[in-house]
């Protein structure tokens, strides 16, 4: 167990703010439900009730994203990664740099025009995703990881 393995912070990368829009339209999806579940069940609910429901929904939905959001973070020293994640409990993950299998970049095909991406790292323990970020940032961390790796004379166990 580290006490603090990211004691000096070489960097730290946030998403791209497209990704808090990505996360509130898919919040907004059960929404369209309403009315295919009102029919189906022939439920008349007033509309004032409708109105109140849908924007008790949205508050919640917005300000849980906002701050998800603003949580998210991907550090990296020298020796480690660390990605801060979470709303009720922040959720730290962190990977040793020399314990790592591999890293990816991935880019759908609607995230080109934007030039964002998802950096994934593989290790034994499972993968972890940072998505919607800079291109450039994630080729440039990723090839240092790649050399912090290979240039490494550390045992993995």
């Amino acid at each position: 167990m580290h006490v603090n393995p990211i004691k000096k912070q070489v960097t730290q990368i946030i998403p791209n703010k497209l990704l808090i829009f990505k996360k509130i339209s898919a919040g907004f999806l059960p929404l369209l439900l309403i009315p295919i579940i009102s029919k189906f069940y022939n439920l008349n609910l007033p509309l004032k009730w409708l109105i109140i429901i849908i924007s008790v929904y949205s508050v919640i939905l917005l300000g849980y994203q906002l701050l998800y959001f603003r949580s998210l973070r991907l550090s990296f020293s020298e020796e480690f990664i660390l990605k801060n994640s979470g709303v009720w409990e922040n959720k730290q993950q962190y990977l040793e740099i020399w314990k790592l299998q591999a890293v990816s970049i991935s880019q759908p095909l609607w995230y080109r025009k934007k030039n964002l991406v998802t950096l994934t790292f593989h290790s034994a323990g499972g993968d972890v995703s940072f998505e919607l970020i800079d291109r450039n940032k994630a080729e440039s961390l990723m090839d240092y990881v790649l050399y912090k790796i290979e240039s490494t004379s550390r045992g993995w166990m």
